[in-house]
């Protein structure tokens, strides 16, 4: 586990922190890290946590982030992330809580809209339209995606 929020760090995040593939937690939130998130942290394949909120980082969110198997939590909210959100993404099952707000993304063709029901304080993402290979998975899935 690595729990580094709120402590000032800078820089860039290494790509080599990829290469910790017993990591179950990373927890930079709350830091001023620059650059973007490193694609390596596909091979973390442990890793359940990622929490990269409230930092400075740049770029797109690597699609490689889809290949981690265990990923229930994924907050990468308030940074400068732009462009689109990988699809690969929308089809990770065991997802509990996603956050991308405050961030400059897109959702890309047949998710450009999305609803946000709050419920005993859990979040729910409807797709109005979505195509049919997605409309199942979507319904339904408990996610803070604003």
């Amino acid at each position: 586990m690595s729990y580094n929020s709120g402590n000032r760090i800078t820089g860039e995040i290494r790509k080599e922190v990829g290469n910790l593939t017993s990591l179950v937690r990373l927890d930079l939130e709350t830091n001023m890290l620059t650059g973007g998130i490193p694609s390596s942290f596909g091979n973390l394949k442990r890793l359940q946590f990622l929490t990269l909120s409230q930092n400075l980082l740049k770029g797109t969110i690597p699609e490689s982030l889809s290949s981690v198997p265990n990923l229930i939590n994924l907050l990468l909210d308030s940074n400068d992330l732009r462009e689109r959100i990988p699809e690969q993404l929308f089809n990770v099952t065991k997802y509990k809580y996603v956050c991308f707000t405050r961030n400059k993304l897109n959702c890309g063709v047949g998710y450009q809209h999305l609803y946000l029901s709050d419920n005993a304080n859990q979040a729910y993402i409807y797709f109005p339209n979505p195509p049919p290979s997605h409309k199942q998975q979507a319904t339904g899935r408990k996610l803070i995606f604003l």
